[in-house]
């Protein structure tokens, strides 16, 4: 389970990190957003966004997935 908590911290933490930015962090990506109608930093902002708040459910469903296993093994030793 601490491994789940790890991975999810690291995606977390980079989509904190894409959302609080003050600049564009990746230069690449300076004209593709432009066509939606987006600048840069808000494309950016928004792919943090999904990167740190509804990409955690999953994870969240992954890790009470593996807690309610580890108890049912617990239950079973008993």
């Amino acid at each position: 389970m601490g491994w789940v908590f790890l991975a999810y911290l690291a995606m977390g933490l980079l989509g904190a990190i894409l959302t609080l930015a003050p600049n564009a962090v990746y230069a690449t990506h300076a004209t593709a957003p432009l066509l939606w109608g987006l600048s840069p930093l808000s494309d950016q902002q928004l792919g943090g966004l999904v990167m740190w708040m509804p990409a955690g459910l999953p994870f969240a469903v992954w890790e009470w997935m593996l807690a309610r296993r580890a108890w049912r093994e617990m239950g079973e030793l008993q």
